[in-house]
């Protein structure tokens, strides 16, 4: 039976450049990086983040975005389930080196450190609670994404998606990434978690925060959160990705392919999710309410 995602896999690796080979001499890694920049860069200027000009704007891109927060977790934990697994009796892997890495990341998404200032939190708290508290501190509704996710262990994703009066953008944005994760394939979950995140997200944030006209003291969590991702991700986590999916493709031709299958993907994924949002905003821009500094 063809699934979705092959359909999809199958249709973008017809029009997938041919990385394999390398460009001008460089590692096919490299010239796969290379391939998407032109993708990513165009992503990260997206008019959706000049849009968020008041504090309605913003409510609505973070009740969108938070979806995105979550499903974040569950590409990366697939990610710790294939590497690093956690059963017993215990074996060694494969790339003790991916082990570390991946294990950094949980550590980092799952259980950051949070600075003395941010009170109301506990010491430590994975990203997704952080932007819960975030959209709350700026009067954001949680009501969907907390009924999304009391819904999950019930009936599963699909049905809270369909649920959960989840918005349309999230909800085909978090499909889009199930539709990976459901193939279970390591390389395609790694190059979807490489390109679709942590090499985007950065650059987006970075976007978002140079354009925000809601200032650090009416939103300080959102701030953080923003400059946490812009910081971490762009020094460490961003080169961390490119160098797992580097060690699982090598020069193999076929993974290679998969690998900028998925990656186009995902950005196509996201390029349709800041569409849906940036539309949101439009629809409800004469009554969004302004926010100054």
């Amino acid at each position: 039976m063809t699934t979705p995602v092959h359909k999809t896999m199958d249709f973008l690796l017809t029009a997938a450049p041919a990385i394999s080979r390398g460009t001008h001499g460089l590692a096919p890694s490299s010239a796969l990086t290379i391939s998407l920049e032109a993708e990513i860069s165009a992503l990260s200027k997206h008019p959706v983040f000049g849009k968020v000009q008041s504090v309605g704007a913003l409510r609505i891109f973070m009740e969108h975005h938070v979806f995105a927060v979550w499903d974040f977790m569950s590409l990366l934990k697939a990610l710790q389930a294939q590497l690093a697994p956690a059963y017993w009796p215990w074996q060694p892997r494969t790339h003790p080196q991916l082990v570390r890495l991946v294990n950094e990341f949980v550590l980092a998404e799952e259980s950051d450190a949070l600075p003395a200032q941010m009170g109301g939190l506990c010491i430590h708290a994975s990203h997704f609670e952080i932007y819960l508290e975030a959209m709350r501190e700026v009067g954001a509704d949680t009501s969907r994404v907390d009924r999304f996710i009391g819904l999950l262990n019930w009936r599963g994703v699909r049905h809270a998606l369909e649920n959960a009066s989840v918005p349309l953008p999230a909800r085909e944005f978090v499909s889009d990434t199930f539709e990976i994760l459901r193939s279970r394939r390591l390389v395609a979950v790694a190059a979807a978690f490489c390109y679709g995140r942590e090499r985007i997200i950065p650059m987006m944030f970075r976007s978002l925060l140079d354009k925000l006209s809601i200032g650090v003291e009416a939103a300080p969590l959102l701030h953080y959160y923003l400059r946490r991702h812009t910081d971490v991700d762009a020094t460490y986590h961003g080169p961390a990705a490119q160098a797992l999916v580097t060690t699982l493709c090598g020069e193999d031709t076929l993974r290679l392919e998969e690998a900028s299958v998925a990656a186009r993907l995902a950005l196509t994924s996201r390029r349709r999710f800041l569409d849906g949002i940036e539309s949101a905003i439009a629809r409800d821009e004469h009554k969004l309410p302004f926010l100054r500094n």
